[in-house]
């Protein structure tokens, strides 16, 4: 697999999602919000076979609860009439445990060039391993979803 490079300093946001929709396509979920036939806020999801994964959100204006029905409960309601067996909400945000979202672990990928920040990124990432791990205990500790599987 060839994987091209672009950097947005050689490339126009109208270029880079044709560029996205050409490669991508099959793979990315749009969550959209409109109002009178114009798009006020939405989402962008992508998925593979088995899940799809909650990313990049925006709006045009504010509206009570229009994030959790665009980038929560939509994209919930998509994944089960696909047959998805997840959805992925993203990582941060406390708020979303309470929307029956428990957190989970995610991962990353990259490289840093210049040694001495590599390393000191590095030591970083392993105290904010911990810590994580930690809050995710506690998190899951006080789980709706935990206490609701216990009950008769």
């Amino acid at each position: 697999m060839s994987i091209g490079i672009t950097t947005a300093a050689n490339t126009s946001t109208a270029e880079f999602f044709d560029e996205v929709h050409r490669r991508f396509a099959p793979h990315v979920c749009l969550m959209l919000a409109e109002r009178e036939g114009k798009v006020i806020a939405g989402t962008f999801n992508v998925r593979d076979g088995t899940a799809m994964y909650g990313r990049y959100w925006g709006a045009f204006e504010e509206q009570p609860f229009l994030h959790f029905n665009v980038c929560y409960y939509s994209a919930i309601e998509h994944c089960i009439r696909m047959g998805l067996e997840r959805f992925e909400a993203g990582a941060g945000g406390s708020f979303k445990q309470l929307r029956g979202l428990d957190p989970e672990p995610t991962g990353s990928v990259h490289y840093i060039v210049d040694g001495k920040f590599r390393r000191a990124v590095e030591r970083f990432l392993q105290q904010e391993r911990e810590m994580i791990r930690q809050k995710r205990e506690m998190l899951l500790d006080g789980s709706q979803l935990k206490r609701a599987s216990h009950e008769p």
